[in-house]
């Protein structure tokens, strides 16, 4: 294994491996578990089930509300990256506006950077009901209208952007072939 340490920070598609009938899947499928395969480097897995980017109007929740679980993470080398995929349960959360996934968004990647980090961003991959709009505080917003925002924060930011919405979300693209 090399000294490589970088970090994923998701929700369900990054925690969880689901199969026939939404039963919990054999772990070792996760990205994250992974990738230390495919490219030589320790991940640490930050994502969990329902994780937002935003409080989503309930205080204290969401990643950015807690930016400082990321300066405490600790390993054998310092952490080079992280990959940001928050926003699918941020859309589909009516609590949140579209200025809080922003100014959370830029607030993560600022903290991010300032603490030397290489910072990727995944926009929230296509899903079902993706086209739907959702009632937020500020109107009736779609997935896609997340993706382009997050995708441009991430770019306004200086953060490499990896466009969800471009990538496939289907089950042959799953290594244990269930989504």
């Amino acid at each position: 294994m090399s000294a490589e340490r970088e970090a994923i920070l998701g929700d369900s598609v990054q925690a969880q491996v689901y199969t026939a009938g939404s039963n919990l899947g054999d772990q070792s499928h996760l990205t994250a578990a992974q990738l230390p395969r495919w490219l030589n480097i320790a991940i640490n897995n930050l994502s969990s089930p329902g994780a937002r980017m935003t409080d989503g109007g309930q205080q204290g929740f969401g990643a950015a509300s807690n930016k400082n679980v990321i300066t405490m993470v600790r390993g054998y080398a310092p952490m080079k990256g992280i990959v940001i995929t928050l926003g699918t349960n941020d859309w589909a959360n009516p609590g949140t506006s579209a200025q809080s996934l922003l100014d959370s968004y830029r607030g993560m990647i600022q903290h991010c950077k300032a603490l030397g980090l290489a910072v990727v961003g995944l926009s929230p991959l296509n899903r079902s009901g993706g086209g739907n709009g959702v009632q937020h505080p500020d109107g009736i917003h779609t997935l896609a209208q997340f993706q382009y925002w997050i995708e441009a924060v991430c770019q306004e930011q200086g953060a490499k952007v990896i466009q969800g919405g471009a990538e496939p979300l289907a089950a042959e693209h799953f290594a244990d072939g269930c989504i």
